[in-house]
């Protein structure tokens, strides 16, 4: 019986994550009319229109998406069966419909960020966006 219930659990995150990566697809450009504001932290940039703030970093050698974030940012985050899930940056908590979802030279990956590795030269951006924008 508690095998069941990890497994549907593992399901259920699973299918959240693909959901939220598949729903941001094809949203990861800025809009022209975001004002760009440079960031307290070095390497970093944000950006803000009405429904998204986004949080630019510079890709490392060897480095996940997820550590290039908890190295300049204050990061909450859910450890779940399949990766890290964040759920804050900055104090800016996820709720509401809207959530912080991550790319990779303007690409949205399926899998969790602290499982994304990057590499000198990459883009990675940051979103909070609501889901399905």
């Amino acid at each position: 019986m508690i095998k069941t219930r990890w497994v549907d659990a593992a399901v259920i995150t699973t299918a959240v994550l693909l959901l939220l990566t598949v729903c941001s697809c094809g949203r990861g450009a800025d809009r022209d009319q975001n004002k760009k504001r440079p960031d307290a932290r070095e390497g970093t940039t944000s950006a803000v229109s009405s429904d998204s703030v986004t949080i630019l970093l510079a890709g490392a050698d060897s480095l996940t998406v997820f550590e290039l974030l908890r190295n300049s940012h204050h990061v909450k985050y859910k450890s779940t069966a399949t990766g890290v899930f964040v759920t804050a940056i900055d104090s800016v908590q996820n709720g509401n419909g809207v959530c912080w979802i991550y790319s990779v030279n303007d690409t949205m990956p399926a899998i969790a960020c602290d499982k994304s590795f990057t590499t000198h030269g990459d883009t990675v951006k940051w979103h909070f966006r609501k889901v399905g924008k």
